[in-house]
């Protein structure tokens, strides 16, 4: 937030308190930076309390529904790494570069663990962060579009791309059943993306799964 003129936000925020601590001002400050102009306004960037229903990970995991605070919301999402089927998935799905790590009990963050020298692939060759699917009903709903603040919350702000998830092909695109992993823009026929080195492109929602897999993987020796 300090580097996108929102330092008084930043310092309104207790990292040594959990989200749900937080006051309510704090929890519901929109940064216009993060939403898509062409899906909301900051008037339309928040969501609203509530139970989300039990998922079913792209690896197979039972995800249990849980209660979640309102609060504000995104429109781009953190890479958290590429998507196959099968057992192996579930440590493939940590493969990216935005990916959850250890929760820090108590509090709004997480550990980081990755640093540029993590990134085998090349900063170049693999995606920071993108537009995320989400349904045109579902804007500020949990768990498609939840609390982005909330470090507990996976679908609040990150996403998944590869064999299984492609890239969401418009607002009313189901992603084969998988729409709340997946990135994806309401732009026709692509969505932007934001690569470890800066650049932003707009990839083709036609792009292959297995290429779309290599570039949401820091380290799979594929370019």
């Amino acid at each position: 937030m300090p580097y996108l003129d929102e330092t008084t936000a930043a310092a309104s925020w207790d990292d040594s308190k959990p989200y749900a601590d937080q006051d309510d001002a704090v929890r519901a400050h929109v940064v216009p930076t993060y939403l898509c102009p062409s899906r909301r306004g900051a008037e339309n960037a928040r969501s609203t309390p509530g139970r989300t229903p039990d998922r079913f990970a792209a690896c197979g995991c039972l995800i249990p529904g849980r209660t979640v605070m309102g609060g504000a919301v995104v429109d781009f999402g953190g890479n958290h790494g590429d998507a196959v089927p099968g057992p192996p998935a579930a440590a493939a799905l940590a493969s990216g570069i935005i990916v959850t790590g250890e929760h820090l009990a108590g509090t709004s963050r997480w550990t980081p663990r990755l640093r540029p020298p993590d990134i085998s692939d090349g900063l170049s060759h693999t995606v920071l962060a993108g537009e995320m699917h989400v349904p045109r009903d579902r804007l500020g709903t949990p768990p498609d579009n939840g609390p982005a603040y909330d470090a507990t919350d996976f679908f609040a702000s990150s996403r998944v791309g590869g064999i299984g998830v492609p890239l969401g092909d418009g607002p009313d695109d189901d992603v084969v059943g998988m729409g709340v992993f997946a990135f994806g823009s309401w732009h026709p026929g692509v969505c932007h993306m934001a690569f470890g080195d800066g650049r932003v492109e707009a990839v083709s929602t036609a792009i292959a799964s297995d290429v779309l897999a290599a570039i949401c993987n820091r380290s799979d020796g594929k370019h």
